[in-house]
């Protein structure tokens, strides 16, 4: 996947912009985050990397893309079918390499997922961990990064990245989230026996995203990051066409 920057003036302030994104995708996970060697970032996106409620994970592939208001039921590219079964084929290969067996894994039939404004070819693959809490590190350090946001191989990819694009993509791309979230499960109220009321469950649960459709903030400007995946089927002015139509993502925010 190549990818590319695009500086915007901006004539709100950060907390507006951060305001549009949670109206604007109320299905995307929303964030905005400072710090002050890094600066300000904010982002609506729509990729889960790993979701996981108790001993349960579910990831996704996500790749290919459409306007909404153009999109023709089914009406997918065989570019865009086959790239995004690269996608599924790698997260498999990777869960199955960490000893997840094909038995073990269910893999969704790949549908049409809406985003905002844009539509994707999404495919859901989920599992029980093996082990204990710390395997989720182990399972996104394989899975990240996907061929959906660097390439494959990865390796020869990564380099190739590096020397091509010509700008340092900082957080974009990379992956954020919520690590081993709290979450206080009670008993039911209708339960009779009073002591029993009286327990409840702490779940540990966490949400992490891949760092797309998102900007870096500064006062009066933002820098918007945007990329798209190349097939051998890839035709130049469509990748170009798919990565503006990406950017409205954040722009409809500005």
């Amino acid at each position: 996947m190549l990818s590319r920057k695009e500086l915007h003036k901006s004539t709100i302030n950060a907390s507006k912009i951060f305001q549009n994104l949670l109206s604007l995708y109320p299905n995307a996970f929303v964030y905005i985050w400072n710090h002050p060697e890094t600066g300000m970032w904010m982002g609506a996106t729509p990729e889960t990397l790993l979701k996981t409620e108790r001993t349960k994970f579910v990831t996704m592939a996500l790749a290919g893309t459409r306007k909404l208001q153009d999109f023709v039921e089914n009406d997918w590219t065989q570019k865009e079918i086959v790239e995004q079964q690269i996608v599924t084929d790698s997260i498999v290969s990777k869960l199955k390499e960490l000893g997840y067996t094909e038995e073990a894994l269910k893999v969704s039939e790949t549908y049409t997922s809406e985003a905002g404004s844009l539509l994707h070819l999404r495919t859901d693959i989920s599992g029980t961990i093996k082990n204990d809490i710390s395997e989720i590190g182990t399972i996104i350090r394989a899975l990240h990064p996907t061929p959906a946001i660097c390439g494959l191989p990865t390796k020869e990819a990564y380099n190739f990245i590096n020397d091509h694009e010509n700008y340092d993509r900082e957080f974009y791309t990379g992956y954020l989230g919520l690590l081993n979230m709290t979450t206080e499960i009670k008993r039911s109220s209708r339960i009779r026996n009073q002591e029993n009321q009286a327990y409840s469950s702490i779940r540990k649960d966490s949400s992490i995203y891949v760092n797309l459709r998102c900007l870096k903030y500064t006062e009066g400007e933002v820098a918007i990051y945007v990329g798209g995946g190349i097939t051998k089927d890839s035709d130049a002015a469509s990748e170009w066409k798919e990565t503006v139509n990406k950017t409205r993502t954040m722009k409809a925010a500005l």
